[in-house]
């Protein structure tokens, strides 16, 4: 019983923080097929093979539109594996990246054998840059809010707060719910033997809950006593002359 509770626990936990990651995952309910925000857009990066991408946007004081930095672990061993490296990130952020995206700068976070142990130059493409090497946006990513990018950082933060709620909810309702099954089985109400199993009364054919199954036999009981000799005067016995009295008359 128990090892099925918290079997049942486990398979919970599981299906919530899977819950989440799918959650997580969806592109928002209204946003443009296809967009990111900036953490979408970071686990599009990394599953492209960029480890520990991490992007950041700021607003552009002298225009509409935002500048993206985007942080990563180059794995280059050239200069020109390097840059094609930053052309692909500057690449997905110019395909997937909600709002209106002004420039991209690519930095690496490790030197590179190629660099003479030095971390690499940053490499920035403009908006004009990007458009010429990868053609026009997705029509309605440059419509898009830029302050949506961080209402939907602060839904995905108070989505994972909620569900990680729900799993500690969950955790210790079926906790209590099993501690309180076994409390029950070490103190049983009266009547019942602990075991699910509701005491029987007493008799010569009652089944015992104790361990050795039937219980001792009864002991036999003594045969009745026999009936005392009716003593009335009508069934009192005859007297009998002793042998040696002789016979009066003779």
């Amino acid at each position: 019983m128990l090892g099925a509770d918290m079997s049942t626990a486990r398979s919970s936990r599981r299906w919530a923080v899977l819950l989440a990651a799918v959650l997580l995952l969806l592109p928002p309910a209204a946003g443009t097929a296809w967009a990111d925000d900036l953490y979408e857009i970071d686990l599009r990066l990394q599953y492209a093979g960029f480890d520990s991408a991490y992007s950041e946007a700021y607003d552009a004081a002298d225009a509409d539109g935002v500048r993206v930095l985007v942080d990563f672990v180059s794995r280059s061993e050239t200069r020109a594996t390097y840059e094609g490296e930053a052309r692909e990130i500057s690449r997905l952020i110019w395909l997937h990246l909600e709002g209106r995206v002004l420039a991209v700068d690519v930095a690496p976070l490790t030197t590179a054998p190629w660099a003479d142990g030095e971390l690499p130059p940053a490499l920035s493409f403009t908006r004009q840059d990007l458009q010429q090497a990868h053609g026009l946006r997705v029509p309605g990513l440059d419509a898009a809010d830029i302050d949506s990018v961080e209402d939907n950082a602060l839904f995905a933060l108070g989505l994972g707060g909620g569900l990680l709620l729900v799993v500690l909810g969950a955790t210790v309702g079926i906790t209590v719910a099993v501690m309180h099954a076994r409390c029950r089985r070490a103190h049983p109400p009266p009547g019942w033997n602990g075991y699910g199993v509701q005491a029987q009364p007493a008799g010569p054919h009652a089944w015992s809950s104790a361990p050795g199954g039937w219980p001792p036999a009864p002991a036999p009981t003594a045969p009745p006593a026999a009936a005392a000799p009716d003593s009335t005067p009508g069934a009192r016995p005859t007297a009998v002359d002793p042998p040696w009295r002789l016979p009066s008359g003779g």
